[in-house]
């Protein structure tokens, strides 16, 4: 491994940014299939995705390659820990 001097010519390249950068997960996909959504989430019938999107969170774990689906709705009455699940339905 050769150390590299920083330069500003290395740090004004725009591809530089990429270096060591994941891509960025998105719930979107999640939310918008509305069949999808409610089979995870059923007790949300009434909302639309946007309402379920500030009710919820889906987080992507890389180690894992899973989106686990946490519902701030419907907590565990004894720690409050909100309810989760793995989403299998997305990639």
């Amino acid at each position: 491994m050769t150390a590299e001097r920083a330069s500003l010519e290395w740090l004004e390249n725009p591809e530089v940014f990429q270096v060591n950068r994941e891509k960025a997960h998105s719930d979107h996909l999640f939310y918008e299939k509305e069949e999808e959504t409610h089979m995870y989430l059923p007790d949300y019938g009434k909302y639309d995705r946007n309402q379920m999107r500030k009710m919820t969170h889906l987080e992507y774990f890389k180690l894992a390659d899973t989106y686990i689906l946490f519902d701030y709705q419907n907590r565990n009455p004894l720690n409050q820990e909100a309810r989760v699940c793995k989403v299998e339905l997305i990639k």
